[in-house]
């Protein structure tokens, strides 16, 4: 029975969790759209107006990617706002930070 249990863990320890498999598709996805520095000219779908924050402390997502989309989105004469906002929380600053990031969100719309 232990060594079934050991099996277990290191079967679960080797499986991704769905939030890995979204993460992987999203580095992906978010990977090749920031490949060549932001390369955003061509991307003719965005016309509206876009916020892109950061997070100083977001390891998943650093704060130096979202200052890419933010480069690409300026080359690319896109209608955005970029915004950095320090939190400690990291990744997760967006579910547990939401007076920072609501007042973002507010002024982002409002305007």
């Amino acid at each position: 029975m232990a060594q079934e249990f050991k099996d277990f863990l290191t079967y679960k320890k080797n499986k991704p969790t769905a939030r890995e498999k979204i993460t992987d598709k999203l580095k992906v996805i978010i990977g090749s759209e920031i490949s060549n520095k932001m390369n955003i000219t061509n991307t003719t779908s965005i016309s509206l107006k876009n916020l892109i924050i950061g997070v100083e402390s977001d390891i998943l997502f650093p704060i130096d990617q979202q200052q890419d989309l933010a480069n690409g989105f300026s080359k690319a004469k896109k209608n955005f706002k970029f915004e950095k906002l320090n939190s400690i929380q990291g990744h997760d600053s967006f579910l547990v930070d939401t007076k920072s990031f609501s007042k973002v969100i507010y002024d982002f719309f409002k305007d």
